[in-house]
């Protein structure tokens, strides 16, 4: 058989009728699995932001067509010129001529990462929530992704990739490596909630993980204990989450009724938080510009 009609062949495969559309069974097997897969909505799940719109599936699909094209022509232009094809010449022997060694440039050293200390004052932005009130410092090469609209409810669910009752903060992505972002939001105590004390923290966020919003419970890991404020220590925890170990601290406010949360959806050992030492690290850095501590030997709250 040519060249010339085995090209024409694979042509007339490519450019069939419905030649882009997947077998029904690959699309049915495709389904099933993704209906067995648990889709579960979490504060710490959706790590990178909705920034840049994902391509369609019928954009997709055009692509995946392109390619195809492209490399039938490829193999178009193959047949053609190779030997026995159409179009193809006789070749004398390929003759080498004497070259001299190859030589590789040097190529410096990656430049280390800027290292990030937590007590220069002009690492740190200010930030005043409009619909919680409270007054925050965050690194400064970081920057406000959205802010909170309305106080966060009981049942409010994450709804596609919006966290309306947050204020959301993003690293700067060029530089740590990898997208990483901090929640902060309050949630009203429940009724009864222990706010005096670390165990009261912690039975509180366990009470609370049920919610659609967080969607998970704290591990089995002992909490990290803190304190807030320098005279009397108000409890102040750092918990990490049963499903994957992202960081979430949490202290009360016994006269308000509320608990306000910090969370980083990244787990600590999170390559892009290399710089801060880690995710619990970094969120101690927030947490120690509000005053939040680690408890000196033997303070308890009080």
């Amino acid at each position: 058989m040519s060249g010339r009609i085995d090209a024409e062949r694979i042509l007339d495969v490519y450019l069939a009728p419905e030649a882009d559309r997947l077998p029904d069974r690959v699309i049915e097997a495709a389904l099933a699995d993704i209906a067995r897969t648990p889709q579960r909505r979490a504060l710490r799940v959706p790590w990178r932001f909705p920034l840049m719109p994902a391509l369609s599936r019928a954009t997709t699909v055009a692509a995946v067509a392109v390619v195809a094209v492209v490399g039938a022509g490829a193999l178009i232009y193959l047949n053609s010129t190779g030997p026995g094809g159409a179009g193809s010449q006789p070749t004398s022997a390929p003759t080498t001529a004497p070259t001299s060694a190859a030589t590789v440039a040097p190529t410096a050293a990656p430049a280390s990462q800027p290292t990030f200390d937590p007590t220069d004052p002009s690492a740190w932005a200010t930030y005043t929530s409009a619909v919680y009130g409270f007054t925050m410092a965050y690194p400064s090469d970081w920057s406000v992704h959205s802010r909170a609209e309305h106080k966060w409810q009981p049942g409010e669910p994450v709804v596609d990739d919006a966290w309306p009752w947050a204020d959301v903060f993003a690293n700067r992505e060029e530089v740590d490596g990898d997208s990483m972002g901090l929640w902060v939001f309050q949630i009203p105590a429940p009724e009864g909630a222990d706010l005096d004390s670390w165990d009261g923290l912690q039975d509180v966020l366990q009470e609370t993980c049920d919610e659609p919003t967080v969607n998970t419970c704290p591990s089995d890991d002992p909490p990290i204990t803190l304190c807030l404020g320098e005279q009397d220590c108000q409890p102040a925890i750092i918990v990490l989450w049963d499903q994957e170990p992202t960081p979430t601290a949490a202290f009360g406010d016994p006269e308000a009724g509320t608990i306000t949360l910090f969370s980083i959806g990244r787990p600590d050992d999170f390559p892009a938080a290399a710089r801060y030492g880690g995710t619990v690290a970094l969120l101690k850095a927030i947490l120690s510009q509000l005053d939040v501590t680690e408890p000196k030997p033997g303070e308890t709250p009080h």
